[in-house]
């Protein structure tokens, strides 16, 4: 199953303060999604040009899945991000145009 991941940035990164533990939870970040990438749940990733987060499409068995993983990434865990899941599926209006037998 597809499934949009359009992510949400709720709290400010604070490099200023605490460089160190924000490095280390960027790196954190970077390992989880590449295993993500790696193994087929994160198919695609994009940065939104209006500067408001990431969209991903994801491969999971189900949204609860997708939601546990999803829940695994540093910057989730930490509050900085959260994700709206949203299940895709094939274009059904196209049904109606293909005639009934």
């Amino acid at each position: 199953m597809k499934i949009l991941a359009v992510g949400k940035d709720i709290k400010t990164m604070d490099f200023e303060t605490n460089p160190e533990k924000m490095q280390k939870i960027l790196n954190e970040e970077f390992i989880h999604f590449w295993e993500g990438y790696k193994y087929d749940f994160v198919r695609e990733f994009y940065f939104r040009t209006d500067n408001k987060g990431v969209v991903l499409i994801l491969e999971a068995n189900s949204v609860e899945e997708a939601e546990i993983e999803i829940n695994k990434l540093p910057l989730v865990k930490e509050g900085y991000v959260e994700f709206e899941l949203i299940p895709l599926g094939y274009f059904r209006p196209f049904e109606n145009l293909i005639p009934k037998e």
